[in-house]
């Protein structure tokens, strides 16, 4: 039997093992923060649609209910943000960003700041560009993909 998959061929597994060496690098730059990269992005967010719900948080960040709810827990346990009723619809929960989380999200910017220039400075500014725009590209193209029935996966 011949042997397909190639992990170094794979557009998956290369973006996932970019991803993670990105993550590192900015986890170490804002860890000073008490905040992770993700959720200092989750803060961003949250900050840029209040009274969202919290659904919308999750797809404009690509998370998965499970996922958010995985990343919101230490926010709420640590009182950086609460989670609300909305102010037109009490059925719908929004997360609200507190001064605690406003306080630690600023200092996370500001590091962030430095995370982001370590980045470039190690892959330069033009790959840096490439791969910011791909990313989005990425994002944006395969955020809604699934999977239609019938497709040539069946035939396997």
């Amino acid at each position: 039997m011949t042997r397909m998959f190639s992990h170094a061929l794979c557009h998956c597994t290369n973006l996932r093992r970019a991803a993670r060496a990105a993550t590192r690098i900015y986890d170490e730059y804002v860890r000073p923060s008490g905040l992770s990269i993700a959720q200092v992005a989750l803060i961003s967010v949250a900050l840029d649609n209040p009274e969202s719900p919290s659904g919308e948080l999750g797809r404009l960040l690509g998370l998965d209910k499970s996922t958010l709810g995985r990343n919101l827990r230490p926010l709420l346990e640590s009182e950086m943000i609460s989670i609300g009723r909305g102010l037109t619809d009490r059925r719908i929960r929004t997360i609200r960003v507190t001064e605690t989380g406003l306080k630690a999200f600023e200092k996370a910017s500001a590091l962030w700041e430095r995370a982001e220039a370590e980045f470039v400075r190690l892959i330069g500014a033009e790959r840096s560009a490439v791969a910011n725009g791909v990313s989005i590209h990425v994002a944006l193209n395969l955020s809604n993909h699934t999977l239609v029935r019938g497709s040539d996966v069946s035939d396997i």
